[in-house]
């Protein structure tokens, strides 16, 4: 049985360390997983950030 996990991504673009965080995602995304990026900058995901609590970028929430 393989397990799929739902994974969003957080990040903006002045972020030193998001770069590795959006690398991750993309082989996650390889392996078969829902991978969601999403920029902090943008409306969308500054509202998926508040509705998920992320405080800061690079942040990884996995959902079951």
């Amino acid at each position: 049985m393989v397990f799929r996990m739902q994974i969003k991504i957080f990040w903006q673009p002045e972020c030193p360390k998001c770069p590795m965080a959006k690398d991750l995602g993309e082989e996650l995304k390889k392996l078969g997983h829902d991978v969601q990026l999403f920029n902090i900058k943008e409306i969308d995901g500054m509202a998926e950030s508040v509705y998920y609590d992320v405080l800061s970028t690079p942040s990884v929430v996995v959902l079951d």
